[in-house]
């Protein structure tokens, strides 16, 4: 497990360049998005249940 102890920084200019690709949603909102809709579904409930 070699890569847990390794830091790594992910940029996205390469796919940019080489697809013609543009996010359509920055970084904070494709974190913030998903694990918002987990709390509201209370889907973290079932995973994170203690037992």
């Amino acid at each position: 497990m070699d890569y847990t102890t390794k830091n790594f920084a992910y940029d996205i200019v390469k796919t940019k360049r080489e697809l013609s690709f543009e996010p359509k949603n920055g970084l904070r909102e494709g974190i913030e998005k998903p694990s918002t809709g987990i709390k509201k579904t209370g889907i973290s409930n079932l995973i994170f249940e203690k037992n």
